[in-house]
């Protein structure tokens, strides 16, 4: 019995170069379509924070409350404790960060927020007992963590088949 062997030849016909094209506009595309996706999920996130700060019963003057916000990342006003955003990427699909304290003067003790860090993990007090951590953002953060990811996950599916199918 003779075996014959096939001899396999590629044509292109432009799929290289539109394969070339594709993955050069993926990153874009990616930060475009993920993005205002995740952007909307980050804003939620926000208000979840803030109803933990109260639901945590820090609330007492409503000051570290009112500092909970939204900044550009890597600009921090006044003296605060910036927690980074979980999504970062060069491509920048969250370009903020939520940041509690600074900003506002507490009307009890007459300083700057200066607190949020201390209450967000716990702290020493004066007179050495410990108070436990209170964690509001963090805890924000993981009840939307599902969320986040879907955003991602649908905003790449979407920038995949926008470059490689087509709009």
């Amino acid at each position: 019995m003779r075996m014959s062997f096939f001899k396999h030849t590629e044509t292109d016909l432009g799929s290289k170069g539109r394969a070339k094209i594709a993955c050069e506009e993926l990153p874009k595309k990616i930060t475009q379509e993920a993005g205002w996706r995740m952007k909307a999920v980050w804003y939620r996130v926000l208000e979840t924070a803030r109803s933990l700060c109260m639901g945590y019963g820090i609330f007492r003057t409503g000051t570290l409350y009112r500092t909970i916000r939204l900044e550009d990342k890597g600009t921090v006003v006044g003296e605060g404790m910036p927690f980074e955003v979980v999504f970062t990427s060069e491509s920048k699909m969250i370009s903020s960060e939520i940041v509690a304290g600074g900003l506002l003067i507490n009307p009890k003790s007459g300083r700057i927020c200066d607190y949020a860090q201390a209450v967000h993990d716990g702290h020493f007090t004066v007179g050495g007992n410990w108070v436990p951590p209170r964690p509001f953002l963090r805890d924000a953060i993981y009840l939307h963590i599902d969320e986040l990811l879907k955003a991602a996950g649908e905003g790449i599916d979407s920038a995949i088949n926008t470059v490689w199918v087509g709009d």
